[in-house]
């Protein structure tokens, strides 16, 4: 075996999101209109920072999202709609590389036309009621054992199975939330930053399968 070098960046790939808020607003809130509002931009940040892991293009301050991996396999679906043999096939050429499948990343849509896949036209049981997981009773969602993260920031058309132990993440120090009362004094608000310095890497381009026409 050989190997190679990742480069991560996160001082470049930073996430970044700052706003103001009146000081009257402020003052005269309760519960605290300040503590809402970081509280709120710190999910904002942390949206954009889940939908660039999955999507981002790596331009400017972008990751390269996993969907855009270089050398990663890219399968479209065998039939007209996304099937459950679509991602057991993934995970066996997974396997057959070598690799072991732990994360399976999916948007909604296409989680629930899994979900409702029934054993027959007519029948009310779903394919995966009490089959490896991911209805009623699970904690999480799963697919035969592998852990599926359902998340509206994922591509729509497309379904990312990984080996996570060949994803690494590069961060620079903690999520940073900073309040300046000073920063926009001439109009009586308060500013509120939150800035987010992740990137991410892939050492293996086989350890990300890509399903596509979902």
């Amino acid at each position: 075996p050989t190997l190679s070098s990742i480069t991560l960046d996160p001082a470049s790939t930073g996430t970044k999101g700052m706003t103001l808020v009146s000081n009257e607003c402020i003052d005269g809130s309760t519960p605290s209109a300040l503590r809402y509002v970081q509280d709120d931009l710190v999910s904002a940040v942390a949206a954009m920072m889940d939908l660039n892991f999955q999507t981002g293009d790596g331009t400017g301050a972008n990751m390269t999202g996993l969907v855009n991996t270089s050398g990663a396999t890219s399968t479209a679906i065998a039939g007209s709609a996304l099937a459950i043999d679509d991602v057991l096939n993934a995970f066996s050429r997974m396997e057959a590389n070598n690799l072991r499948p732990n994360a399976v990343f999916i948007s909604p849509a296409d989680w629930w036309t899994l979900v409702q896949v029934k054993t027959t036209t007519s029948s009310k049981q779903y394919v995966l009621q009490g089959v490896g997981g991911g209805l009623a009773g699970s904690v999480r969602p799963e697919l035969f054992g592998v852990p599926v993260y359902v998340s509206g920031s994922c591509d729509t058309s497309k379904v990312v199975v990984c080996d996570m132990r060949e994803v690494f993440v590069g961060h620079q120090g903690d999520i940073e939330v900073a309040v300046s009362e000073d920063f926009s004094l001439d109009t009586d608000s308060t500013a509120i930053r939150v800035v987010a310095r992740y990137d991410i890497g892939v050492a293996r381009s086989t350890a990300v399968e890509i399903i596509t026409g979902t």
